[in-house]
């Protein structure tokens, strides 16, 4: 296999990316309805690791160089698997007569999850430089909150497509909020973008895009802003404002 083969194609990376992203997103879910708020917050922490694996396989900077050619094979495969799945889920929830599949599709989900996480391990010891990459150790909750200063607060953002959620944290608080889907974020996103590109002063009226992008991304978490000079802000799967 050439070092080219070596990377997802483009198409290949979008569709895993979204997968991955929906996937992470719906955990996050999962864990905030069962009252896990710092496990959900601490699991997306990590899943922006993946993101960033992703955004360099895209950009051609081979951190797989050194793996052996049936294991990058391996992961490629379970990785349009996983990508697979989720559109289908996605046709499903949609199809009236497809719901009732749900369960057994998020059970093939989980499997086919299960399988990358192995398939990646086997990279990580074939490869201690993608290891180190692919596989860094951020901090706890209690370990972050501690490296805070008093006027900073941390806000990360974890997109998808039924919803989105936004996890807001100072030194002493951690606090979950949910979000509108990512197509609405997104829209608004690029309407902000084509009203700042068009204009040095927008106009600023309570429906304009930068005002209404604002109140939902920010206005929620506006307990923890005000009084803050700094803030830290990271989404697992930015808005395709640019794209």
């Amino acid at each position: 296999m050439d070092s080219q083969s070596a990377f997802l194609t483009r198409a290949d990376s979008i569709r895993f990316g979204s997968a991955h992203s929906e996937y992470y997103t719906r955990f996050a879910e999962l864990l905030l309805a069962q009252g896990q708020i710092r496990r959900a917050f601490e699991m997306t922490d990590r899943s922006r690791a993946r993101t960033l694996v992703r955004t360099l396989a895209e950009s051609h900077v081979n951190i797989r160089s050194g793996i052996p050619a049936s294991l990058l094979e391996k992961d490629r495969t379970v990785e349009a698997s996983l990508a697979e799945l989720s559109e289908t889920r996605i046709k499903n929830l949609t199809d009236q007569h497809g719901s009732k599949n749900i369960g057994e599709i998020d059970r093939k989900i989980a499997d086919t999850a299960a399988d990358h996480e192995l398939a990646e391990e086997r990279m990580r010891v074939a490869n201690s430089r993608y290891a180190a990459l692919t596989q860094p150790k951020p901090p706890s909750l209690p370990q972050l909150q501690q490296s805070l200063e008093p006027d900073t607060v941390i806000l990360e953002y974890s997109l998808g497509r039924e919803h989105s959620y936004l996890f807001a944290a100072d030194r002493n608080r951690l606090r979950s909020f949910q979000l509108p889907p990512r197509a609405e974020l997104d829209k608004l996103a690029r309407a902000t973008y084509g009203d700042w590109s068009k204009s040095s002063q927008p106009v600023d009226t309570e429906d304009a895009p930068p005002r209404r992008l604002s109140e939902l991304v920010l206005g929620p978490a506006a307990e923890f802003i005000k009084g803050r000079h700094r803030r830290w802000m990271t989404m697992t799967s930015p808005p395709a404002a640019y794209g």
